[in-house]
């Protein structure tokens, strides 16, 4: 999952967060019931999969929406 997200920011030329950057994204996502951690079997957080609670459209549109996104990235690095 990490890879995916590096690759989308490095397409929309945003900073690649760190690695524990990334996994407080992640926990904050889980957090707040938008997605739910499945772990693997090899108890390797980097082979965890990712499952959406929120309808795959939605998630879309609020990914495509740079200005939102935007603030979300700048929110989490302040």
């Amino acid at each position: 999952v990490q890879s995916l997200f590096d690759n989308i920011c490095q397409t929309q030329k945003i900073t690649i967060p760190e690695e524990n950057e990334f996994d407080g994204l992640v926990d904050g996502l889980e957090t707040k019931g938008f997605i739910k951690i499945i772990q693997s079997k090899t108890k390797v957080k980097r082979d965890d999969q990712i499952q959406f609670k929120v309808e795959e459209q939605v998630l879309i549109d609020t990914l495509e929406d740079d200005t939102l996104l935007g603030i979300v990235l700048h929110n989490n690095i302040e």
